[in-house]
C-alpha cells in the first residue's frame, strides 16, 4: 500500500491517521484502523450529521462540502478505472454517493452508526 493522505481527528479524539491505496483492491483504507467508530461520532453538534442549511456555519460547512465532494470525485476519478462501482464505507448522510450517482457513477455506501 502507498501513503495517500493523512489526517486528523480534530473535533474529538485529536488522533491523526493515514489514508493508504492498495493498488491490488483499488481501495483507501484508514490506517490504523480505529476499533470503536463511534466514539468519533459523539458530539450532537457534529455539523456533518445533518444537511442543515440553517445557520452561517451550516451554510459555510455546505460550501465546503460541495467543494469536498468535488474533490473526492477527483481522487475516484485518478485512482479507479473508467466506470468503476464506487462503495462509500462510512457513508454517513449518503451525501457523496448522492452526489456521484447524480453525476453519472455507480454508488452505493453503508454507515455502520
Amino acid at each position: 500500500m502507498e501513503p495517500f493522505l493523512t489526517t486528523r481527528d480534530h473535533a474529538v479524539t485529536k488522533e491523526t491517521f493515514e489514508l493508504q491505496y492498495d493498488a491490488d483492491l483499488e481501495m483507501l483504507h484508514t490506517v490504523p484502523i480505529p476499533q470503536k467508530l463511534d466514539k468519533y461520532y459523539q458530539d450532537e453538534d457534529y455539523v456533518s450529521h445533518t444537511d442543515g442549511n440553517r445557520t452561517l456555519i451550516e451554510k459555510i460547512y455546505q460550501l465546503v462540502k460541495k467543494w469536498n465532494l468535488k474533490k473526492k470525485e477527483s481522487w475516484i476519478k485518478k485512482y479507479s478505472k473508467k466506470n468503476a462501482n464506487v462503495a462509500d464505507v462510512g457513508a454517513g448522510t449518503g451525501s457523496l454517493v448522492k452526489f456521484l450517482k447524480d453525476r453519472g457513477w455507480s454508488a452505493d455506501g453503508v454507515e455502520p452508526n
